[in-house]
């Protein structure tokens, strides 16, 4: 593990680690057991940059918004890629990584263990349901659906893609068709959670949920310290334009997707089509957990006594970018949602904790993800 970074992982136990030369591999920790996916210099949309003496010193990106945008060889490692999603188990899942610049321009991209290059997914789509066009088209997140086979993505504008990427039948170099578009109503079923917040996809017993997380900026001068008070620890030394470590959750609604008989048209915008919509949704015994690698559903009884909280969510910071180097301290953003009462149980980091970078994952063992709810 020296010299690697972690940037993604499966819900049973796998994780995906990335070296220096920006080579991605497929991780078991606890057998060492590894798997090579292809570099990260095959993705489509990247042009390398090379210094007079042939040495990498960076990529153009040329998807965003229809023009090249430089992108060092640091940020490719560090901000660029923003998770790498694994099926199952290698070697016969299929890996699916999120790229691009920012928060915005988010690409995906699929290959096979010891495949030689990745293979260009579905673009997101550039208009949204109400017939505006995007420039900043992204795909939010995206989950793998074991029982269906497809892969599903949310993207911008109220869409979610149903990809089909069967691991028997799907050719490496082609991209998988999209087996469906699936567009919901404009608002969102809570009046606080905003579609610009993180959106994160997760199945439980075969039906598709949405996790908003409403994300609030802290002043710079004010901190929320380990128990949950607000206090005044001075002026941070941070850039202006590295925000991404002064965001803190604060809130979490849950819904489940429930599909309408036949497609409808709202009144009030005739040019939408709805093909469904989300409904609140309690957990009751099971539990979420989010992160950079992953988002997976536990069945977390009480009477197990193992100390996790069942109708509740845990969360850490979706990031995987490096916090500014001047800035200290640095926030995390890590804790659990208690859903029924509305209240964060815990915060795992005080506020004026010391740089910890990258950011926590969960690991799963195989055993635990394979319960599933009663």
């Amino acid at each position: 593990m020296v010299g690697r970074r972690f940037i993604g992982g499966s819900p049973d136990g796998w994780l995906v680690t990335l070296d220096l030369q920006l080579n991605p591999r497929i991780l078991n920790p606890l057998t060492r057991q590894e798997f090579p996916l292809p570099s990260l210099f095959t993705l489509p949309s990247i042009l390398t940059a090379v210094h007079y003496d042939g040495s990498i010193s960076g990529f153009w990106y040329t998807k965003s918004c229809k023009r090249r945008n430089y992108i060092a060889l640091e940020d490719l490692r560090d901000g660029y890629i923003k998770k790498i999603v694994l099926t199952s188990a290698p070697p016969s899942g299929v890996a699916v990584v999120l790229f691009g610049l920012g928060g915005y321009y988010h690409r995906m991209s699929l290959a096979r263990p010891r495949d030689a290059a990745w293979t260009p997914g579905p673009e997101p789509p550039e208009n949204t349901p109400d017939g505006h066009r995007h420039n900043l088209v992204r795909i939010a997140d995206v989950v793998y659906d074991d029982v269906g086979q497809l892969l599903y993505a949310a993207c911008d504008g109220n869409i979610i893609l149903a990809i089909d990427i069967k691991t028997q039948s799907w050719k490496s170099g082609h991209p998988p068709p999209v087996v469906s578009r699936i567009s919901y109503e404009h608002f969102v079923p809570y009046a606080s959670i905003h579609e610009d917040n993180q959106r994160s996809l997760v199945f439980i017993g075969g039906e598709m949920l949405m996790v908003w997380r409403t994300l609030d900026f802290v002043h710079e001068s004010r901190l929320r310290s380990a128990d949950g008070r607000w206090e005044v620890l001075g002026p941070l030394e941070y850039h202006v334009d590295d925000h991404q470590a002064l965001v803190e959750t604060s809130d979490v609604r849950v819904a489940k997707y429930v599909a309408l008989d036949r497609p409808c048209h709202d009144p009030q915008r005739p040019y939408v089509t709805e093909h469904g919509r989300w409904v609140p949704v309690d957990l009751e015994d099971v539990a979420i957990f989010l992160g950079c690698n992953h988002s997976i559903s536990l069945p977390v009884a009480d009477k197990r006594g193992d100390g996790m909280q069942p109708n509740s969510v845990y969360f850490t910071e979706e990031s995987t970018r490096a916090p500014a180097r001047r800035r200290k301290p640095y926030m995390r953003d890590a804790g659990v949602y208690d859903l029924k009462k509305k209240t964060f149980e815990k915060r795992y980091f005080p506020s004026n904790c010391k740089v910890n970078w990258p950011p926590p994952i969960w690991f799963m063992p195989s055993g635990l993800c394979k319960r599933t709810p009663a």
